[in-house]
């Protein structure tokens, strides 16, 4: 690619943000729906292109950004983020939720591949487990799973399958994820939007008025030295670019297992590493927070728009009802989790996290990132800061899963339900001991 055709792309994107912006203020229903812009334009590019009406061809191109773009997203939700004890409590209960879902998706996923395979028995052996790398892992890492099935001798069906699943997951996560913002909103679950403050029609429509109008980040050095804008991406993406560094050393001299760590962490390594140095020194102040916001948002509308227009709606397979019917099982299991248990073991934020942990956790990272979005405007929220440490940390102990899984999958199928279930069950007391006191005296 280019830099030209870069370019080409992001102007295509662009209009259909505008496109979608265009909508949202024409379309009351829209609004009264919490769709963001980029949501409406994903959409709409989707609608018209190859893939449906043939308006227009959306490129392929567009599919690689998210995979980019979330490296950004990820470093700019803990550049310059001093850890305190509240925010480790929001962590911890973050992580029982996300563990919980994590390991409760491999026992059950595991579990109905087993059950379906008496009633299907052509059914590829241990192929419960894609629907796991599927819905908690997305696209990439259905091609990692299937990857090592076929290397272990069992054929490439798995592949196949596991796109399927993760495409119906991405559909999920956006429509059923879009029907939970609309009841969290309605029924008063949200810490920043109600629907009484729908915000007058200022908000819903057309510009801002003057008094609410504020800037999206301050200058930290001299303009005539460097742009502010420039000086703080230049440190976000110097960070990302120290992270892969570092993984990829420790990859060639310590482990192999550190090649595998996705792109995603390498920006958090770095900050990880730099923003200890930088406190240390008194330099601190270098970071703007405001301004890493801003560029987190830009990023995240583009990574939306490209995500939702290139998702892959061709969903042909002769294995599709058995897949239907885990996907099924699957989605109310992470529903539950999120939204039932969450919502007791969570005292702040707790339907940001389900809705986070939901988006991805049925579709992959971004579309958690789209819920949040649509219930958090002014990007405010803790979810992704807290992914983003969950990621670091699942990363360190949790590097043995993938390939783990189809060995277990295919030589000793119980054992793996009995791992997921058994882990799921720890984070799930965990999180209950530690925090439903606590959300009880809320009321919760």
């Amino acid at each position: 690619m280019t830099f030209a055709t870069l370019f080409a792309d992001f102007q295509i994107l662009a209009l259909f943000l505008l496109a979608g912006y265009v909508l949202r203020e024409l379309l009351p229903p829209l609004q009264r729906l919490f769709l963001p812009s980029s949501v409406i334009g994903g959409t709409l590019a989707l609608l018209g292109s190859q893939q449906l009406l043939g308006l227009w061809t959306i490129p392929k191109s567009f599919s690689a950004y998210s995979g980019q773009l979330i490296a950004l997203i990820m470093c700019c939700l803990i550049w310059g983020v001093t850890l305190d004890r509240k925010r480790v409590a929001g962590y911890v209960d973050y992580l029982c939720l996300i563990n919980t879902t994590r390991f409760a998706q491999i026992g059950i996923g595991a579990l109905t591949g087993i059950v379906l395979r008496y009633f299907w028995t052509d059914l590829p052996l241990g192929w419960g487990t894609m629907g796991f790398s599927a819905y908690f892992g997305g696209h990439g890492t259905v091609a990692a799973y299937g990857g090592v099935f076929e290397s272990l001798g069992h054929g490439v069906d798995y592949i196949g399958m596991g796109m399927i699943m993760a495409t119906l997951g991405l559909l999920c996560a956006v429509t059923v994820g879009m029907v939970w913002v609309n009841i969290g909103v309605r029924r008063g679950w949200t810490e920043f939007i109600t629907a009484d403050s729908r915000r007058g029609k200022h908000e819903e429509r057309g510009l801002l008025p003057k008094e609410k109008r504020g800037s999206i980040g301050a200058p930290r050095v001299p303009g005539e030295s460097v742009n502010a804008l420039a000086f703080q991406l230049g440190m976000l993406l110097a960070l990302i670019w120290l992270g892969k560094t570092v993984l990829k050393l420790l990859g060639a001299h310590v482990s192999p297992m550190f090649n595998a760590i996705p792109n995603m962490m390498y920006g958090i390594v770095g900050a990880l590493i730099v923003w200890p140095l930088m406190c240390k020194f008194k330099l601190q102040e270098y970071v703007d927070r405001k301004t890493c916001s801003s560029l987190s948002g830009l990023a995240l509308e583009i990574l939306i728009t490209s995500a939702i227009a290139t998702m892959n709606i061709k969903i042909l397979s002769k294995f599709f009802t058995p897949i239907f019917i885990q996907f099924l099982v699957m989605t109310i299991l992470t529903a539950f989790i999120c939204f039932w248990y969450n919502k007791r073991i969570a005292e702040k934020e707790w339907f940001e996290k389900a809705l986070f942990v939901f988006g991805q956790s049925t579709g992959a990272t971004p579309t958690g990132l789209a819920l949040v979005r649509a219930v958090d405007p002014d990007s405010v929220a803790t979810p992704g800061e807290a992914h983003a440490i969950s990621a670091g940390l699942s990363a360190s102990f949790l590097f043995w899963i993938p390939a783990l899984l189809p060995f277990l999958a295919t030589t000793a199928p119980w054992m793996e339900v009995a791992l997921g279930l058994t882990a799921a069950l720890f984070f799930w007391v965990a999180g209950w001991m530690l925090f439903r006191k606590k959300v009880l005296a809320l009321g919760r």
